[in-house]
């Protein structure tokens, strides 16, 4: 097998094992934006490498030093790019991590410098007078600097170690060893030019990222996951009847404003841990509530409130509904209300505008959906569902 043919499986393998960081979201391993970038620069040195091959092979030389400029380049880029994931990973905010970000982005620029300069004058590699390939001293100056640079974040990774808790310890171990393997294979690539070792330490360092760090920062959460849905199981199972009676709202057969406040602490907990996802909220207000207590008696006002409750559980069946003040109502939509939250909202203001013309109860309702990048806690979605409620209410008084 020739060493094209070595590139282009790496290239696939790198591809098909890091699948998830490529194509998923980016929730479920810590720092995984940096991690992408590193590999996808890893899969552009690839395809310049298995170029190389084959324009040198067809002794298309101009080409063939084009490619050879951009895989120095994808190479210092990948070596930055390493050295940055490492250092966001270990969290790293003190001077020495501080000084391997610049030393690392000084490198690139001092690299693509160089391989300005080499269009002019060769100094990291030319072809001579038969078309051969040779190689210049830049080209040992710019290892010898990813040498020092891996170097470096072997120290700050085995410092980190000391500084953590075991099951840390084994990712971060995981990571000094794949500088120290990039290191191996930076020396090699130094002294054997025709020699993919860069490319052969870059799928083994990877692939050993993937097994030990990746991988098991993904068994933490999904243990923290399952630790958390029996949590609320057992909870759940303990309240029983007792929650069903003590947070039901006594006049309009709802839940309560305690179970309210309770279920918003649950829902921040789940922002705070990241696994909140689908899920939206309607605040519905009733109005004239006072004008019929002042008039017509509180009696009448109950009743009102017995309605509007029915045309709020009616609207949205598979969902909790709470009532948290006088004339207040809210709504998680779940389930199928979610799927269909647009249709609901809609045929519901339609139903709330057909009563105002027959003189039936009227309810303004606000509307709006979690925004996991954008939501911090549950009171930024009531705010904008609250204000949307107001607007609607305004408009209501209007028609």
């Amino acid at each position: 097998m020739d060493y094209s043919s070595f590139t282009i499986i790496s290239f696939f393998i790198l591809l098909i094992i890091n699948y998830d960081i490529f194509f998923k979201p980016c929730e479920k391993f810590s720092e995984k934006r940096s991690y992408r970038h590193f590999l996808l620069c890893i899969l552009v040195y690839y395809i310049t490498d298995i170029l190389w091959g084959i324009l040198y092979g067809f002794k298309l030389i101009k080409l063939t030093f084009a490619d050879t400029s951009l895989y120095f380049f994808t190479m210092a880029a990948s070596v930055f790019l390493g050295t940055r994931f490492i250092t966001e990973y270990l969290g790293s905010k003190n001077k020495f991590g501080q000084f391997l970000k610049i030393f690392g982005a000084l490198y690139l620029i001092f690299e693509t410098l160089i391989l300005v300069v080499n269009f002019f004058r060769p100094v990291m590699f030319w072809f001579d007078k038969k078309n051969v390939y040779c190689v210049g001293n830049g080209r040992y100056i710019t290892l010898i600097i990813q040498v020092f640079l891996f170097f470096f974040t072997t120290l700050q990774t085995f410092y980190a170690m000391t500084q953590n808790d075991t099951q840390a310890k084994k990712r971060y171990l995981a990571i000094g060893i794949f500088s120290i393997m990039m290191i191996i294979f930076i020396v090699l690539q130094c002294f054997y030019p025709f020699f993919p070792f860069y490319a052969i330490g870059a799928l083994f360092g990877t692939c050993f990222i993937h097994t030990f760090v990746v991988e098991s920062e993904k068994d933490e959460i999904r243990q923290k996951l399952e630790n958390l849905l029996q949590v609320e199981q057992i909870q759940e199972a303990e309240i029983g009847n007792a929650r069903l009676l003590a947070y039901n709202d006594p006049l309009t057969g709802v839940k309560s404003k305690g179970c309210y406040l309770e279920d918003v602490i649950c829902l921040d907990k789940r922002i705070e841990d990241k696994i909140l996802k689908d899920f939206a909220i309607a605040v519905f207000d009733v109005n004239n509530l006072k004008k019929v207590n002042d008039t017509l008696g509180h009696e009448a006002g109950d009743k009102l409130l017995k309605e509007a409750a029915n045309v709020i559980c009616t609207s949205f069946a598979h969902s909790p509904v709470y009532r948290i003040g006088g004339d207040e109502f809210v709504v998680f939509l779940k389930n199928e209300d979610y799927d269909t939250r647009d249709e609901k909202i809609k045929a519901f203001n339609e139903k709330i505008e057909k009563n105002l013309l027959e003189d039936k109860v009227v309810i303004s309702c606000g509307f709006d959906k979690f925004i996991p990048e954008k939501d911090k806690c549950y009171a930024e979605l009531f705010s904008r569902a609250d204000k949307n409620m107001y607007e609607r209410k305004a408009f209501l008084k209007q028609v």
